[in-house]
């Protein structure tokens, strides 16, 4: 009875803590990044450099799987990347693409004064509500 009690509290504990913020880099295959819109359209800045980045890495076969969904009326998109290989060391193509967008995100966050764009780690690029959202300040060097 114990073991059983045991692997439900650690499979509730799993369930609790998806989609939490992180408190830095987080060891992850694919990266959800979110733009948002308050009412003035997303972050283009940042938008146009993740799809440059995301067309030099398909071009070096870093991209396993991409997705990307419109889901608002003023161009606001979700985009998934599935790194080949993942960044489970915390190094490697996936994280480079967030460090080189983290210093647009936090310009277009000061000159807001809200988030636009938000990014999640995860293992896969199926279900944004199982990724966790990043703290963007910690992926800058």
């Amino acid at each position: 009875m114990k073991k059983l009690f045991l692997v439900l509290l650690c499979l509730t504990s799993f369930t609790v803590f998806a989609n939490r913020e992180s408190g830095g880099r987080r060891a992850s295959a694919a990266f959800f990044i979110k733009f948002t819109s308050p009412g003035n359209g997303i972050d283009h800045k940042t938008f146009s450099l993740a799809e440059q980045l995301i067309i030099e890495a398909e071009d070096n076969d870093f991209v396993k799987e991409k997705t990307q969904t419109r889901w608002g009326r003023e161009g606001e998109v979700t985009i998934c990347i599935l790194f080949q290989g993942g960044s489970f060391d915390g190094v490697g193509p996936s994280t480079d693409f967030i460090k080189m967008l983290a210093p647009l995100i936090i310009e277009d966050t000061l000159k807001q004064g809200l988030t636009r764009t938000l990014v999640f780690s995860s293992f896969s690029c199926k279900d944004i509500t199982q990724a966790t959202l990043q703290n963007i300040h910690s992926y800058l060097d």
